[in-house]
């Protein structure tokens, strides 16, 4: 009596199958949720540190992404096709990349613009970890280009300014958790408005700080 032979499946068969089934669960419920990933991860790269989303839209931050230096991070922008495919369209990096400034710690987007912060980028020589955010906006021919860096007007080291950012139309908020040159401190967020031109486009109108809270001696208990 001889042994049943084992059918051996190739391994493009079995992704044809596998395929075949998501489609299939797809059309059944077309709500399903799809899992995505960076067709390249780096390890420790902490892909989806932050994420946001505006209709069909996705940024996902990727703050210690390996790009030319160690760390510096890149936002990845994800868009939905009409088939309700999700695919990667932009791999968004800081103007002038820099070593550790963990680009994409925090990531926002509404409409055309996305924030992304980056928490130990130094704007100018000689700082340390002030922090910056990056505002990107999509052209017309649908590109997600590079439109201004945001600071803080009272920025110290190590305010780590672009810990979280948000953005809802002509306004943004950016958070500094470390102000005070880096010490213990309460935190502050930034809000900036946007006035159309000729005016002076994005200015920062007001700082947050909690109440209560007196430099020097901390927050008090209400």
């Amino acid at each position: 009596m001889h042994a049943p032979q084992r059918r051996r499946t190739s391994l493009a068969a079995i992704v044809a199958a596998a395929t075949t089934l998501a489609l299939s669960a797809h059309a059944q419920c077309p709500d399903l949720i799809v899992e995505h990933s960076y067709p390249f991860p780096a390890s420790g790269s902490q892909f989806g540190e932050a994420v946001d989303i505006d209709g069909s839209v996705v940024v996902i931050g990727d703050p210690f992404a390996n790009t030319s230096l160690n760390s510096t991070g890149v936002a990845r922008v994800y868009e939905q096709a009409p088939s309700g495919a999700w695919a990667l369209t932009a791999d968004l990096q800081a103007p002038s990349p820099q070593f550790n400034a963990r680009f994409g710690t925090s990531v926002a987007i509404s409409g055309d613009r996305i924030l992304v912060g980056s928490p130990r980028h130094d704007p100018q020589f000689g700082q340390a970890n002030r922090g910056a955010a990056f505002l990107f906006i999509r052209n017309g021919i649908g590109n997600w280009i590079f439109d201004r860096m945001l600071t803080a007007d009272d920025g110290m080291n190590g305010d780590q300014f672009g810990t979280a950012v948000d953005i809802s139309g002509d306004d943004i908020v950016i958070g500094a958790p470390q102000p005070l040159g880096g010490g213990p401190g309460p935190g502050r967020a930034y809000v900036f408005h946007y006035f159309a031109p000729p005016g002076l486009e994005w200015v920062q109108t007001q700082s947050i700080t909690p109440l209560g809270f007196q430099q020097g001696v901390g927050p008090t208990t209400l």
